[in-house]
């Protein structure tokens, strides 16, 4: 098969397998890399810095909505890498603004949450360590539990095409 793109390596195009008129690839397996946050789980309360509107107790840390003021870990990030960031809201519902900072806040995500399970992906720029930072003006009161947060080592680029071909 004489197929103009194998005439030279191509990050583009590797093939992995063969047909008749195809090639094939294989993207790699979603991998995650170690799990960053110490006691995301929230069985003791030590290992976070906690403003005056938050409160860990009963493996699950509760924000009452009285004050503008975040819950943080000091987390070693690397520039330019994603991480993914896993957390359940046990009871209630709130705005909540997940921040890096060094000085200069860096917002990963704000968005209202309710609740369930939920998951966020983000490309690390700037900053030190992460907060979850809810305010009286971001609104509602809410638990949360199992704070998760893993580098996504899986490759570095993602591919999709305008055609069922392969």
């Amino acid at each position: 098969m004489n197929h103009p793109l194998l005439q030279k390596a191509s990050i583009v195009f590797t093939p992995t397998a063969y047909g008749t008129s195809t090639l094939n690839s294989i993207k790699p397996v979603y991998t995650l890399g170690t799990e960053l946050v110490t006691n995301g789980t929230f069985d003791t309360d030590s290992n976070w810095t906690k403003g005056s509107a938050w409160s860990i107790a009963n493996g699950k840390a509760t924000y009452d909505d009285t004050s503008n003021s975040g819950l943080s870990q000091s987390i070693s990030f690397t520039s330019s890498k994603s991480y993914k960031i896993t957390f359940e809201i046990i009871s209630g519902s709130g705005s909540i603004a997940f921040l890096s900072s060094n000085g200069v806040t860096t917002y990963v995500t704000y968005a209202t949450y309710s609740v369930g399970l939920h998951t966020v992906n983000f490309k690390y720029t700037t900053g030190t360590g992460l907060s979850v930072f809810a305010s009286t003006f971001l609104g509602g009161a809410f638990t949360i539990d199992n704070v998760s947060v893993k580098e996504i080592t899986d490759a570095d680029f993602d591919f999709d095409r305008n055609s069922t071909g392969t």
